[in-house]
């Protein structure tokens, strides 16, 4: 109101109100999009924290695994033809981690001048054709001039035209275990070459193996007598209390020798000397009997020969003089034995007409 008058007031501008609600809907659509990034980068940060732990846990439990296995880790990458070799690869060989680089010819360079061309072709094997794993053995030279036998494991990458690109293994000290393959191998030989017969008991007295000396001795073979008690070998009557001798005197001694009458698969007899041993484990408790027979024929007969020659002549076969004197020793020993226990053995007696009387009286004794 001005000088008593109404004055109307100024209009202000109103924004009609309208039904379009669209930024509404941006809005929304906004706060949607923004809550989705946030919750996938929570998970992407959560996925990766998890998947960090889940690769730092496998990373440990490969160590560990090496680590108790004993076995060296390597790397090679075909692309750049760097090879990788872990800490204990290298002390294996008496190298520290900065003694060697992670060069092919570091591997390459150490392998036996006679195992290098065929460990070589193993792993070009596994490379072109391999898909099973890579598995070779050669020896390697020590930091001090000597050979390690190994055992190399692995396995080659390949991308989708299945080209290798990539491969990994493990490397383990085997030189005790070839060494323990050597002497079994040559243990076998002796077994399978030698002329006498060989037989291993079990803990019960059943035959385990024999050699095939025994099977050409004998006339059974192996899988005849695999199973089977030793008493099928024995000719001995009451052979039960025979072997329970045996058993104890390789309970108290480990060993047992003397002669035996053997039985062949045809029924024949035949005279063997017996060699046989106890096999313990580490830890002293028995696993095997090793028995060793020797057919000892030839040899009866060759003394059977031999004492003929000496105690008969040749033309008559008649006693000669050596057998003579040889029975009289005997009586003579034997007539000793009864006089010294006889105290009226000095006596002398003579025949008479009428009867045998004493000649004399017995000696006197001085008191």
């Amino acid at each position: 109101m001005e000088n008593g008058e109404c004055i109307p007031s100024r209009a202000v501008p109103v924004r009609p109100l309208s039904n379009d609600r669209s930024h509404l809907a941006d809005r929304a659509g906004l706060l949607t999009l923004l809550i989705a990034v946030s919750a996938a980068v929570g998970w992407l940060r959560t996925t990766n924290l998890h998947n960090a732990t889940l690769l730092r846990l496998n990373e440990e439990r490969l160590k560990l695994a090496l680590q108790g296995a004993n076995e060296g880790l390597w790397d090679w990458d075909l692309g750049s033809d760097r090879l990788y070799f872990s800490k204990r690869w290298k002390n294996m060989l008496g190298y520290n981690e900065e003694q060697l680089s992670d060069s092919a010819l570091e591997w390459i360079d150490r392998l036996h001048p006679e195992d290098r061309q065929r460990a070589l072709d193993d792993l070009d094997d596994h490379l072109q054709y391999g898909d099973e794993g890579y598995v070779s053995r050669y020896r390697l030279k020590h930091r001090n001039g000597h050979y390690l036998w190994v055992e190399s494991r692995g396995h080659a990458l390949r991308d989708r035209q299945g080209h290798p690109f990539r491969v990994v293994g493990t490397m383990a000290d085997i030189s005790d275990q070839v060494r323990v393959e050597e002497k079994l191998r040559q243990a076998a030989t002796v077994f399978e070459s030698t002329t006498e017969a060989i037989v291993i008991l079990d803990r019960a007295g059943r035959i385990a193996e024999v050699n095939k000396a025994f099977e050409r001795m004998t006339g059974y073979t192996r899988n005849e007598v695999v199973g089977r008690t030793r008493t099928l070998l024995s000719d001995v009557e009451g052979d039960q209390a025979f072997f329970a001798d045996i058993d104890r005197r390789l309970q108290s001694r480990g060993t047992w020798r003397g002669e035996m009458k053997a039985r062949r698969k045809n029924g024949e007899t035949f005279p063997t000397w017996l060699n046989i041993a106890t096999v313990r484990d580490q830890e002293g408790r028995f696993k095997h009997f090793v028995v060793v027979l020797t057919d000892i024929s030839t040899l009866k007969s060759s003394e059977a020969k031999l004492k003929a020659l000496a105690h008969y002549d040749s033309l008559t076969g008649l006693p000669n003089r050596l057998l003579l004197n040889l029975t009289l020793e005997k009586r003579y020993s034997a007539r000793n034995v009864i006089d010294s226990a006889w105290p009226y053995s000095s006596w002398t007696w003579t025949v008479s007409n009428s009867s045998t009387t004493p000649s004399a009286t017995p000696p006197a004794t001085s008191c």
